[in-house]
């Protein structure tokens, strides 16, 4: 063979191989874009996520007054264990505000009864009842603890 034919053989598998080397890099590129908007995609929902969470005011508020709801529901049936009096219902005030805030892991309960009639039998079963949600908390904080 001479050099000529030796030379123009080396340049066709060089040919060769920087095709192939090409569309090897091709894909690889493609599978990178490919990762990439997929990771911009996942990231854009986690951030709309966050947002909602963090700025969605309204649907914040209607949570909270859900949950605010569920605890005065289920308020009378969770004193009645603790003898608060069987009176303290729904029906026998006109609004019972709880809020319960957890810090550091101590319960802080403030219960704020306006009640449709203004009497002292009310007010007491009312005041047992605040003692029976504080001996409720202090049982679940010594649970928390233990």
């Amino acid at each position: 063979m001479s050099s000529p034919q030796i030379f123009n053989a080396y340049l066709d598998d060089d040919a060769v191989r920087e095709e192939h080397a090409a569309g090897e890099r091709a894909e690889v590129d493609a599978l990178i874009e490919q990762a990439e908007s997929e990771w911009a995609a996942a990231d854009r929902a986690e951030q709309a996520r966050v947002s909602r969470m963090f700025t969605d005011q309204p649907r914040a508020r209607r949570a909270h007054r859900r949950a605010d709801r569920t605890v005065l529901r289920k308020l009378p049936d969770l004193l009645r264990p603790l003898g608060a009096p069987a009176s303290l219902t729904r029906r026998s005030a006109d609004a019972v505000e709880l809020d319960i805030a957890n810090a550091e892991r101590r319960y802080v309960v403030d219960a704020l009864a306006r009640c449709l009639e203004e009497n002292e039998r009310l007010r007491g079963e009312l005041d047992a009842a605040n003692d029976a949600v504080w001996e409720l908390l202090a049982e679940l904080d010594d649970a928390g603890r233990a």
